[in-house]
């Protein structure tokens, strides 16, 4: 009896090796059966629980309904001993722990039992006593019932029904696993081991299941066991055809190696991440002249290869985007010549490993020659090279000059035109003078006889009440026809009105005149500059005030040296350039101060604004970021030459969509100026003359 229990055990410790199938299906079904189990005991003992403590509750409503007359009959009379007598049988009951009855103030007049801490349900009640009369409020009666007794009951139960649960479950799946091992297992068993002794002299013998069933339609297994034979009968045929293949494979192979051993290209083949070679044809042994076994050695390539012309063949190799490359490289021989060869390589996936194959040929021969070729081709180059560099030296030496003529000829066309508005704005300032002057003095005379007029008037109608009726009323109707009152209130302020615009109009006549300075182009003099810059932008008053609001926030200035007829054109081309980057209504900010020896003037706006690539650009000439017709590209190059010349300099912060600011830097006396600047065209073309 021992030895087969013994055996028994044996064969239930390597049952899990023996049928693994078999123990995975034990252990899914235990598992699905104990959860099954677990939820229905959880279910039934949560069931339990409610029941156990709803009649708890029922029992403390029951026993509090069933005593309350005389609990009150005792607490009315003072009688403790009854109060303690009924106390004590509510413990008789199951669960009931503690009972206590207070009076109508809070003291304890009796109490049966432990108090409970946890675990406990009380139920508290008031107490009356009723007369005839009344109802009367005697006390209050407290139950305690602990949950102790219940968790102990459900806690019976869940061991009862698990192990009940348990025990059936492994019956069950024994019962299951029985039933798969006779009618499955077993014959997956026979399928794995026949399987296992398989081979390719075997695939002739077919599949048959132990024990076949008699006088049973056929089942899975059985279609299985056809489909395996049937499986080895197709792989016998596939045998039979890969065989005939292996044997055309290697006639075709025998033929390719005598084809390839016949001509001088060198196939081979290399790891495509090592570039170590794997096979080389034998005619590389006439390439190099060393032994075929020393080209499969791991680096041979690249310790025969001279270093540029493996570093550019592994960008090559890189750089390839469908595997394919050629490269032309050189070879060392064991005596430290190098021989040329073209490189053909391809790359391939093969059994998961990434390969290059391709074939090398001697190029020697064709690159002496190119290279003959190349020396004879940079000697006609450096020939070509020595006899056009000075005319190339002198060609951008003529372009610079050209350039700087083409500069000053736009700066002399920029000034001429300065000038000729300059004069024609003199003319029209000196012409707007004189009928100015005596509008002017008419209109003082004018002022005067009104005066005097209307002191006549005044006379006239004091003395109106001493003439004869028909007189008064004609004077009447005149003064009605003519609206004397109104006339008499509105001449002094149309005298004021014309005064006040008679002295814009002469203040018009000074900017322009201002502006323009005939006769002072070339002459240095001592200016405030904050005069030229109001005078610029009242000369672009009407178009200035219409595009954006001016302000102005000016410091106290020294007087500054300079032009100021050139100074008025670079200020009027920077208010321009203001008024053109603005869209719709802006503002144009105009500043001025004073720093060391300089003084600066400023005109900044609130437009579109300029990229870093446009600010770059802003002072060449010809450059203008206006449609094709409305802008020279002129102004700003010019205004940099006027600056220039004076000594002075720019300073430009824009950012787009916010604005730009242009700052004008000058010294405050041309002795401070470097000698370059203070050239005249005519010193200028003389320098460079010839």
């Amino acid at each position: 009896m021992i030895t087969q229990l013994m055996a028994w055990l044996k064969r239930a410790i390597a049952y899990p090796q023996a049928h693994p199938l078999g123990w995975r299906l034990l252990c899914l079904i235990l598992l699905v059966s104990t959860v099954f189990a677990l939820l229905s005991t959880a279910i039934q003992l949560l069931s339990d629980y409610r029941r156990d403590m709803s009649q708890i509750e029922t029992r403390l409503e029951y026993m509090v309904r069933a005593n309350r007359e005389i609990l009150a009959s005792a607490a009315w009379n003072f009688d403790r001993g009854q109060l303690q007598s009924v106390l004590k049988g509510f413990l008789e009951s199951p669960d009931i722990r503690y009972a206590s009855f207070v009076d109508t103030i809070g003291r304890k007049m009796a109490e049966a039992g432990t108090p409970v801490v946890a675990d406990m349900l009380e139920r508290t009640e008031p107490v009356s006593f009723m007369t005839d009369q009344q109802t009367i409020h005697v006390g209050q009666i407290r139950i305690v019932a602990t949950k102790e007794d219940v968790y102990s009951r459900v806690i019976s139960r869940v061991l009862v029904i698990t192990v009940t649960q348990v025990f059936k479950t492994f019956c069950v799946a024994i019962l299951i696993l029985l039933i798969f091992r006779q009618l499955v297992s077993r014959h997956l068993t026979a399928l794995a081991q026949y399987a296992s002794k398989l081979d390719l002299q075997s695939l002739n013998t077919s599949v048959t299941l132990p024990e076949k069933r008699r006088n049973q339609p056929p089942d899975e297994l059985d279609i299985l066991v056809d489909a395996i034979n049937h499986m080895l009968a197709t792989l016998a045929g596939d045998v039979r055809k890969l065989d005939q293949a292996r044997a055309d494979l290697a006639e075709s192979e025998d033929r390719y190696r005598s084809l390839v051993e016949s001509t001088n290209v060198v196939p081979w083949e290399a790891d495509a991440d090592s570039w170590h070679l794997r096979f080389v044809g034998s005619q590389a042994v006439n390439l190099l002249g060393v032994p075929l076994h020393d080209w499969l050695q791991p680096d041979f390539l690249k310790q025969r290869m001279v270093k540029s012309d493996w570093d550019a063949l592994q960008m090559r190799c890189q750089q390839s985007t469908d595997g394919r490359f050629d490269h032309e490289c050189r070879l060392l021989r064991d005596d430290d010549t190098e021989i040329w060869v073209a490189l053909h390589a391809v790359r391939r996936q093969q059994d998961g490993r990434r390969l290059l194959q391709g074939y090398l040929i001697n190029i020697s021969l064709r690159k002496a020659q190119e290279l003959e070729l190349a020396a004879y081709r940079t000697g006609l180059e450096q020939l070509v090279h020595t006899r056009t560099s000075d005319l190339r030296q002198r060609n951008v030496e003529l372009q610079e000059i050209n350039a700087k003529l083409e500069a000053a000829h736009s700066q002399l066309y920029q000034a001429e035109k300065m000038a000729s508005i300059g004069q024609l704005a003199a003319g029209v300032a000196h012409e707007i003078n004189n009928p100015i002057g005596y509008v002017h003095s008419n209109l003082c005379t004018l002022e005067n006889y009104v005066v005097g007029l209307l002191r006549m008037i005044q006379a006239y109608e004091a003395s109106e009440k001493a003439l004869a009726q028909d007189i008064r009323d004609m004077l009447t109707n005149y003064k009605n026809e003519t609206d004397l009152a109104f006339v008499k209130d509105d001449l002094p302020v149309l005298l004021e009105q014309s005064r006040a615009g008679l002295g814009r109009v002469k203040q018009i006549v000074a900017d322009l005149k201002d502006f323009s300075r005939v006769g002072m182009e070339d002459e240095w003099t001592l200016v405030n500059l904050a005069d030229c810059l109001d005078s610029t932008a009242n000369v672009l008053g009407p178009e200035l005030r219409e595009v954006a609001d001016v302000v102005r926030h000016y410091q106290p200035i020294p007087l500054v040296e300079c032009q100021p007829s050139q100074i008025n054109q670079v200020l009027l081309n920077l208010l321009v350039n203001a008024m053109q980057s603005i869209d719709g209504r802006g503002t144009i900010t105009l500043s001025c101060g004073a720093a060391a020896n300089e003084v600066w003037l400023e005109v900044a706006d609130n437009g579109s604004g300029m990229s870093a690539e446009v600010q770059s650009k802003i002072f060449d000439p010809f450059f203008t970021t206006r449609p094709i017709g409305e802008g020279s590209g002129l102004g700003l190059s010019v205004a940099y030459g006027i600056v220039s010349k004076h000594g002075g300099r720019f300073e430009v912060h824009s950012v787009v969509g916010e604005g730009s600011r242009f700052r004008l830097w000058l010294p405050l006396h041309r002795s401070e100026m470097p000698r370059e600047a203070t050239l005249d065209m005519a010193e200028f073309i003389d320098r460079h003359d010839g």
